[in-house]
């Protein structure tokens, strides 16, 4: 029996036993993030100021899916979209996509926002590694869009990714499978912060900028981010998606 077995079996009978499972994974992600910027991009790091850190942001996450589980007002549609529905004025929208490659064990992201008239308003590629599979990419998308948004005074909106078990487990949002619990709670509770009204559910061919951008990340080393006007290659898809083609 592993470590983790062990202590799944001590917990068994416990009645917080959820919370304490959702808080130990919490906590184990948050040490495997500062590990791999020590392996792979030679951080240096401090033993105790990573499980200080690591306490406090789970403190936080607690809150947050307390939070959540009280008042969750964020609204997810399962209406299956095809091709680009502009959002309602003075609403933004925000649509974001995942490419994920198994011989890289990573790939990117890509996001962008734009208003009722489709817009421009901002958009970004960003490439991330060792992430297992693709629906995690899926995941992180949704999560790097809502931070760049956040980052960039981008509120009050609506998101779509054409992830379909995505959209499903944020309506479910009590239950998620552990592997998703941090990121998907953090994008409930940041979506709350920014004035998230609704997540939806949108076909590929809907989602074609956000596809690009994402596909786009196999070739960048960071991120690369466009403020009002889109990269030139980008105008042609964004003009296609504007007329449902």
């Amino acid at each position: 029996m592993t470590w983790w077995e062990t202590l799944l079996d001590r917990w068994k009978d416990m009645s917080n036993r959820d919370n304490l499972v959702r808080i130990a994974t919490f906590l184990l992600w948050h040490i495997w993030k500062v590990r791999n910027q020590v392996v792979f991009k030679g951080v240096p790091t401090n033993p105790l100021r990573t499980v200080s850190m690591a306490q406090h942001g789970a403190l936080e996450f607690a809150a947050a899916m307390e939070s959540i589980s009280s008042n969750n007002s964020l609204h997810v549609s399962h209406l299956d979209l095809d091709g680009w529905i502009p959002p309602d004025f003075p609403l933004l929208k925000l649509n974001v996509d995942g490419a994920w490659r198994a011989v890289l064990q990573g790939g990117g992201v890509g996001a962008l926002i734009q208003n009722e008239s489709g817009e421009f308003i901002a958009g970004f590629s960003k490439c991330l590694m060792h992430v297992g599979f693709a629906q995690m990419m899926e995941a992180y998308a949704l999560l790097e869009g809502l931070l760049f948004c956040k980052a960039n005074g981008i509120r009050n909106m609506v998101v779509e990714s054409d992830n379909k078990e995505l959209i499903q487990l944020l309506q479910s949002s009590s239950s998620f499978p552990p592997e998703f619990e941090v990121l998907l709670c953090d994008v409930l509770s940041i979506g709350k912060d920014l004035g998230v009204v609704e997540f939806r559910k949108v076909r590929r061919s809907g989602n074609k900028p956000a596809y690009a951008l994402a596909q786009a990340s196999y070739n960048v080393v960071d991120v690369m981010t466009w403020m009002e006007d889109p990269p030139g290659w980008l105008c042609s898809i964004l003009q296609h998606d504007r007329a449902g083609l």
